[in-house]
């Protein structure tokens, strides 16, 4: 079967607010090439697509002796399929060169042009020739009242001149078509690679994950935009007070928003020691490192700084919302990027779901709920699965460290619990002193989590606002108390030392960088946790929804679920943390099904020791809000 990448160009990247695809390349393993191009109105940059060049783009797409593919195919995909040219054909039947080489290079950037050039020794050329033939003509067209992209119209962080490529026909045929050859290469290069590096099982399962990425996008959540709006005007208020604050200890012309310029106003002028420094050797001003300092100023900052966060967010929120004619209320699409981080964790962003902040987790004298801007779409509930700390299940059972785990299935608080163990003289004589109480349990938490995610003292001196001397004292209690987990870190930071990577518990090869083995242990645990999050949707899609991709032993155990499930109208729509927000159809949110799904998603495949093969799920229900989660209540029904 010959392989054929292809890849298209577009007048945006949002096919929500009606950018489309106006050309498509493809380039075949026996070196020939196809190139489609269409009509772009100049003025209102709406695509027209022929039906005749749309016939031969189905013939091609919808050829079953042909395997497709290209890199990043879902927005290939999408943009596609809003033009109105059907695949029978679900992503996963699609290789993805991109996906395919995060599984072999997890801690590289999955950048087309420089990875071509890098491996497959095809030069950059072309993309700084367009890029310059684009901006001339962009001046040319802007003179004539032509519609050309802006940033307003454009996300954060994209190139709206790389919308206009239809300005330049000649070099964009060039450029298109040298961008399959480029995915071409990579297709041919990887699928040996994969097998070799023991990385082609990760890669299946990524594979068949893709096909719930692009529903969650297609999908959206619902936003409550007139709350936005109002909570906009009011923390900007808020956050204009809090910056005359800051300036009444400042001087003329001083900007709040320069690092440099605070650390001066902090350090300099008020006097204050600072607790840690920037690679460059400044003082550091970021909130873990100043919020333990005592000073008016400090208290303004930060009230400051977390009303500018807030409103970026809602900000963000309010751009990217789009009417749902369908659904009678505002979306917002985010793009998610499936494989976001080296661990292996999925991000997004257009806007950022994965930071949605709650008033338990801004750290801020003056907590805001960002979560409130968010609701079920008219008609449904919104299932929140939480993994309640899951990182510290994984790295209590990969230890093997029998205190934590029985404290873990009791339901104890696991930091209580830890602070038990290392410090109990301390416990027992701050009594019923809730102050003392909450800071060893804090001092607790941050060790607990700092060591997994492999923080030395530095790195705790810096969260927890101590002396190095005090931060070293902390470790060296906590592994008195435990001495498994040092074990556990010593061995896992020479494994990652010796051959340069780890696996999770789930076999996925995770780069380390040289110079940085300490970081093993946070890479096993954040991926072995970045798996389980995305088995679950998988578990959850094929036993609702009929597809994806589930082990057939699986299958098989739970059958029984599959009659309480299938067919429902019900959809994963959103990880956050680790959390996975399912929709459901109120009359359908029944307790036998939210059990089925609660069943399901506990289930560890066998992956992870020491825990009786379940990881426990706390289940919350939204129906009004985000911010008015409430615990799900299970019936007899």
């Amino acid at each position: 079967m010959q392989k054929v990448a292809f890849d298209v160009e577009s007048t945006g990247l949002s096919r929500w607010r009606g950018h489309r695809p106006f050309c498509i390349s493809f380039y075949f393993e026996n070196e020939e090439s196809l190139y489609f191009s269409w009509h772009v109105d100049p003025f209102t940059r709406a695509v027209t697509i022929d039906r005749k060049t749309k016939r031969k783009i189905e013939e091609i797409l919808l050829d079953p002796n042909l395997h497709k593919g290209g890199w990043g195919v879902k927005f290939d995909y999408g943009m596609l399929q809003h033009l109105g040219i059907p695949f029978k054909e679900r992503l996963n039947k699609f290789w993805d060169a991109m996906l395919a080489f995060k599984c072999l290079k997890s801690n590289e950037p999955a950048q087309l042009k420089q990875c071509a050039a890098k491996y497959a020794g095809i030069s950059q050329a072309d993309e700084e020739i367009l890029r310059k033939v684009v901006l001339l003509a962009r001046k040319t067209a802007a003179k004539k009242g032509w519609a050309i992209a802006t940033t307003e119209t454009h996300p954060e962080g994209s190139k709206p001149y790389a919308s206009d490529f239809w300005l330049c026909p000649e070099e964009c045929e060039r450029y298109n078509v040298i961008d399959s050859k480029r995915a071409l290469m990579m297709m041919l290069l990887q699928e040996p690679l994969l097998k070799e590096e023991r990385a082609l099982g990760t890669y299946k399962r990524e594979l068949g994950y893709a096909p719930i990425v692009y529903q969650k996008e297609e999908r959206g959540l619902a936003v409550r935009r007139k709350y936005i709006v109002d909570e906009i005007a009011q923390l900007k208020l808020k956050y204009r007070k809090a910056e005359k604050e800051v300036l009444g200890h400042a001087w003329k012309g001083f900007n709040v928003n320069s690092h440099k310029q605070v650390a001066k106003l902090l350090f300099d002028n008020l006097g204050l020691e600072p607790l840690a420094y920037t690679e460059t050797g400044q003082p550091a001003t970021g909130f873990k490192n100043i919020q333990h300092l005592k000073h008016p100023c400090i208290e303004a900052l930060i009230r400051h700084n977390s009303y500018e966060k807030s409103v970026m967010a809602f900000e963000s929120y309010l751009r990217n919302a789009v009417w749902d004619k369908e659904a009678k209320c505002w979306i917002v699409h985010p793009n998610f990027k499936q494989i976001g981080a080296d661990t292996g964790r999925e991000s997004c962003n257009n806007p950022n779901l994965q930071n949605v902040r709650n008033e338990r987790s801004v750290r801020s004298s003056v907590p805001i709920n960002v979560r409130a801007a968010f609701k079920p779409r008219p008609g449904y509930v919104n299932l929140h699965f939480d993994y309640s700390q899951v990182e510290i299940w994984l790295y209590a059972a990969d230890a093997e460290e029998t205190y934590m785990l029985e404290a873990l299935k009791r339901g104890d608080d696991i930091h209580t619990a830890t602070a038990n163990k290392i410090w109990p003289a301390e416990l027992k004589a701050a009594k019923d002193d809730k102050s003392i109480l909450y800071q060893i349990r804090t001092r607790s938490k941050m060790v607990n989590f700092g060591i997994s995610f492999g923080a030395g003292g530095q790195g705790i001196k810096n969260i927890h606002g101590c002396t190095i001397e005090e931060a070293g004292k902390f470790i060296q209690d906590y592994f008195t108390a435990f001495p498994k987990l040092e074990r556990y870190m010593t061995r896992t930071t020479n494994e990652a030392t010796k051959r340069g990577y780890i696996r999770t518990m789930w076999s996925r090869k995770l780069i380390v960088p040289e110079g940085l083995a300490y970081r093993g242990i946070n890479y096993r645990v954040q991926g072995s946790a970045a798996e389980v999050l995305k088995q679950a949707m998988a578990k959850l899609t094929w036993f609702i929804q009929g597809w994806g991709r589930v082990k057939k032993e699986l299958r098989e155990k739970y059958s029984k679920l599959i009659y309480i499930l299938r067919g429902k109208d019900a959809r994963v729509i959103l990880a956050v943390h680790d959390e996975i927000v399912l929709e459901v159809k109120k009359e359908q949110c029944t307790s036998k099904f939210v059990a089925a799904c609660k069943t399901l998603m506990e289930d560890a495949e066998g992956k992870v020791p020491n825990i009786d093969n379940k990881l426990p799920v706390k289940v919350e229900i939204v129906r009004e809000n985000w911010g008015s989660k409430e615990k799900y209540a299970f019936t007899g029904a």
